[in-house]
């Protein structure tokens, strides 16, 4: 080969290469800017309360997104607590148990907690599941960087008068609730946006429903700062599972997460918000 050929052939290739590092810096920027976008649009409420479960460890863990504070509430294991999937009564130890030998939904871990302590969670991390996709983790990891650590408050159920030690039925000593939540942690579930509307909410569960489980989502729709005027039971409610009904103007992404329900537009009477429980959800709750 010439070395007039050898030196063309040689410029070229610098020439090409300076193409394929820009088409690598392109491709790279493009998918950071993607994954950004995904990332930015997950979590967009102010309060978010996660339950997770890890070696015997029962913790909830609240953010608020917006004042930069996180906060821990510590459940003891031994916790009497009504499981949902109406499993009966058991210590909340045993509810993990039940779940890992049946192979059931970690959802059941988070339903329970929620009846338990009349509780929104919104998303639950059970071992090494999730109820978060990858983006919604990112996004959580990112923020907690931002909370300091004297904006971390911790509560342990097991050193307040909210719990009570006593025999449980099974013969051995455990804990058993002795009343209400305390207002100081039920405030860290309080969404601002239902609060401050005081939205008027209606539950109504449909043929053989269970009336306690209508009362435990009237609890927790009370902490998370509605204000229900009725609950009743209509036989002539017919829909599937559940269905979270409201003005279009009220957002209920929250509730609609928190209980797994659907959505749709409420087109008559004067409340806010309207929720449709049937024998199916309350069998699963």
């Amino acid at each position: 080969m010439s070395a007039r050929r050898r030196k063309t052939k040689e410029k070229q290739q610098k020439i090409q290469l300076p193409k394929a590092v820009l088409l690598v810096i392109f491709t790279i920027v493009v998918l950071c800017a993607s994954v950004y976008l995904v990332i930015s649009q997950s979590i967009k409420q102010k309060i978010l309360a996660v339950a997770s479960y890890k070696n015997g460890t029962h913790i909830v863990t609240v953010y608020d997104l917006e004042e930069g504070i996180r906060s821990k509430v510590i459940i003891p294991g031994d916790l009497y607590a009504n499981a949902a999937h109406q499993r009966g009564e058991w210590r909340l130890d045993q509810i993990t148990k039940i779940i890992d030998v049946e192979k059931l939904s970690p959802h059941i871990y988070a339903d329970s907690i929620m009846k338990a302590l009349d509780i929104p969670i919104d998303e639950y991390t059970y071992n090494s599941s999730s109820s978060m996709n990858i983006f919604e983790r990112i996004k959580l990891a990112l923020l907690s960087l931002n909370i300091s650590s004297s904006s971390l408050n911790i509560y342990d159920l097991a050193d307040t008068y909210m719990l009570q030690q006593e025999r449980l039925p099974d013969g051995g000593e455990g804990y058993v609730m002795s009343g209400e939540v305390s207002s100081s942690i039920k405030r860290l579930f309080v969404d601002d946006e239902f609060a401050s509307h005081n939205y008027r909410v209606e539950v109504i569960g449909g043929k053989e429903t269970n009336y306690q489980s209508l009362l435990d989502v009237v609890d927790i729709l009370t902490t998370i700062g509605t204000h229900v005027v009725f609950v009743k039971n209509d036989e002539s409610i017919d829909n599937s599972d559940c269905v979270i009904e409201s003005k279009e103007d009220v957002d209920v992404s929250r509730i609609s997460r928190v209980f797994n329900c659907k959505k749709r537009v409420l087109t008559e009477g004067n409340l806010d918000i309207r929720v449709l429980l049937s024998k199916e959800f309350t069998d699963r709750f």
